[in-house]
């Protein structure tokens, strides 16, 4: 499997099909996610198989705190490009990469189920308001 491209992200860029995204500034510089953020790093994969195991193993790795001792900076921590790199190649190698794909259809199948949980507590708060809003209308 070969490694993919690193960038930093830029308004410029066109997202290809197989694009995550890696926070890289802040408390939670390392978190990867979906939607670019305006200080983060692009990783464009290959196909769907690297872009599964590479976004997949960044969020073991952001989960695990690992690259909090990559962090950087007295103020505003950071992550730099090279770290990031050498981070997620070390990590890499070190994982059976069979299992993390397995792995990675799990984590999916739980991620989309967290969204909906999700949804389904913002609803619950909205009805919540609805009903403290409607019992003090009807009070005045």
């Amino acid at each position: 499997m070969k490694f993919p491209t690193v960038r930093s992200y830029s308004l410029d860029h066109l997202p290809s099909a197989h694009t995550f995204y890696i926070l890289s500034k802040g408390c939670n510089a390392g978190k990867p996610g979906f939607q670019p953020w305006r200080n983060s790093f692009e990783i464009i994969c290959e196909g769907q198989e690297e872009y599964d195991f590479y976004y997949w193993l960044t969020s073991a790795i952001f989960s695990a705190r690992l690259f909090y001792a990559y962090h950087k900076g007295s103020v505003i921590p950071f992550i730099t490009k090279g770290d990031l790199v050498k981070l997620l190649q070390q990590m890499a190698v070190s994982v059976d990469k069979d299992s993390m794909v397995a792995a990675s259809q799990k984590l999916a199948s739980l991620l989309q189920l967290e969204e909906t949980l999700n949804k389904q507590l913002h609803l619950i708060a909205s009805i919540k308001l609805g009903l403290i809003h409607q019992t003090l209308k009807s009070r005045q």
